[in-house]
């Protein structure tokens, strides 16, 4: 097995430095929210009644985290639109927020174009591509990513930076503060998380998680979490990953530990902290379950006080772990070579 203490193993094995990606997380953070918060646009966007999201992928991840922050704190209803059609009921009072890290995604493309005759409110996030091109010559509010890397590690620019846009709307409640202590805490548990570190608590979820399929607990309040934590599992690690969340699998997925035969063997479960203490008993009756079934379980607790805090917490923690299981399934964490091919495929079909 991979000696994930043996500092020479990191740059073999992770030659286009997704560490490099990791560790400056919290600093993109603080960076990423002085930027969105600093982007001006035009007083009417402050009046909208709801959100959608158009993005796939890495570059739809910081609409679902605002969707979940936004249920919770009363703020303006936010749906995400992933695939080629967006929802009918976008009229003039909604504000279409279009985000592709490349700017040449197909599906999100093809989506906003389906928009050209509403009267809705429209802005732009991408680092360039054609969907640069459409926000020049449509007249539509860009934001511009500057940070370099593959989309689902430009989390701080695609989150919070339309995070500070929306609270310079006036559409979520400030969040300075709490970005803030965000980065702060991030840069406290990267000294805790990172490679120098040995025995760092990811290590040794990932070397639990080794040649298993994972199953993510999470609680619905924070469902981004959960899916970030199924996707970079899925694309750094390479490993199949579902995500579930609480109450509702009590509801239906519990039912299905028993086939097929010696299951328990093939999964590992993890359970994410809730943020909402309500939702403990229902994370304490499955912890049990899993007890009784013989199926392994690792709880990961969220740290800080406030909701941006718990749910970066979390998500560190969890970009950690995919980071270090891909390096023990002796696979880059960058390239992915298979949505590539599918990209590929697609195109010369279309």
């Amino acid at each position: 097995m991979v000696d994930l203490d043996d500092p020479s193993i990191y740059p073999r094995l992770d030659p286009q430095g997704m560490l490099r990606h990791l560790e400056g997380l919290p600093q993109e953070c603080l960076r990423a929210w002085e930027k969105g918060s600093a982007l001006k646009l035009p007083s009417e966007y402050r009046r909208v009644k709801q959100m959608v999201v158009l993005g796939m992928g890495g570059s739809a991840i910081g609409g679902d985290l605002i969707r979940n922050i936004s249920q919770l704190e009363g703020g303006i209803p936010v749906f995400i639109s992933r695939g080629i059609s967006p929802p009918e009921f976008i009229d003039e009072d909604t504000l279409v927020v279009t985000v592709s890290y490349s700017g040449n995604t197909t599906e999100t493309l093809t989506s906003l174009s389906k928009l050209k005759a509403k009267k809705s409110k429209k802005l732009i996030l991408t680092s360039g591509g054609r969907l640069k091109e459409i926000a020049l010559q449509d007249g539509i509010p860009l934001f511009l990513i500057d940070y370099v890397s593959p989309p689902r590690a430009a989390l701080a620019h695609i989150f919070l930076s339309l995070l500070g846009i929306l609270c310079g709307l006036g559409l979520i409640q400030d969040k300075s503060e709490e970005v803030k202590r965000s980065a702060n805490l991030l840069s406290t548990l990267n000294g805790e998380f990172s490679p120098g570190k040995k025995g760092a608590r990811p290590k040794e979820v990932a070397i639990k998680l080794t040649g298993r399929i994972i199953f993510i607990y999470a609680e619905e309040a924070i469902s981004a979490v959960g899916y970030r934590w199924k996707t970079q599992l899925n694309e750094n690690s390479k490993t199949m990953t579902t995500c579930e969340f609480i109450p509702e699998l009590c509801h239906n997925s519990v039912e299905g530990y028993e086939f097929p035969s010696h299951i328990e063997e093939k999964i590992y479960a993890i359970l994410l902290s809730p943020t909402q203490s309500e939702n403990l008993p229902w994370f304490r009756v499955l912890a049990d379950v899993l007890r009784q079934r013989g199926i392994e379980f690792v709880e990961v607790a969220h740290s800080g006080e406030s909701l941006v805090e718990r749910m970066m917490s979390l998500i560190y923690f969890g970009d950690y772990v995919s980071y270090y299981l891909s390096l023990l399934n002796h696979r880059d964490p960058s390239p992915v070579d298979t949505i590539g091919y599918i990209k590929r495929r697609l195109k010369d079909d279309r």
